[in-house]
């Protein structure tokens, strides 16, 4: 039987320097893998065409995600004509939908979507019962939100959703 002496014990030990880029190299991943997580969260709340908003009608509850969104509404040559207000807490008193149709090219992210319900606006601002409109991505993404967020809400403080295209409507 071999006897260990101090020699032998200190090539069995680890060299306290070593743990340090070890450390830094798992922090970096670290990083890398929740920057990738938050950057694929923000892509799934990005509208894309054949989404919906509904505003189930009767669902005011005068909450704190009411929200006012300007739009300009289309004519058949898809031109911009005049604007007009989407009112959050409007909408969700008549009740309505509005459905992403296209994504406009360019650098900023607009899209063409279609109203459909009662009115946007109690004033004269008012896009009416159905419009074609072009909307930026911040204001499309305000409706949602104050329509109860992303995905069909049917309890909660708001009642009504986003409609993911192909989900099945309750």
């Amino acid at each position: 039987m071999r006897r260990r002496d101090k020699h032998d014990r200190q090539e069995d030990s680890v060299d306290p320097g070593l743990w340090a880029p070890v450390a830094l190299v798992l922090s970096v991943a670290l990083l890398g893998v929740s920057a990738s997580v938050m950057v694929l969260r923000h892509e799934a709340t990005r509208p894309v065409v054949g989404d919906m908003v509904v505003f189930r009608p009767g669902t005011d509850d005068r909450g704190p995600w009411r929200v006012n969104a300007t739009a300009w509404r289309v004519d058949a040559s898809g031109q911009a004509t005049q604007a007009c207000t989407l009112s959050s807490s409007v909408m969700a008193t008549g009740g309505g939908s509005l459905v992403v149709e296209a994504r406009l090219p360019g650098e900023a992210i607009r899209y063409r979507v279609h109203w459909a319900g009662s009115r946007t606006d109690s004033g004269d601002r008012d896009c009416g019962a159905a419009a074609d409109l072009l909307m930026n991505r911040i204001d499309v993404r305000k409706l949602a939100t104050a329509a109860g967020g992303f995905g069909m809400k049917t309890s909660g403080f708001h009642a009504a959703g986003f409609i993911p295209m192909g989900a099945a409507m309750p």
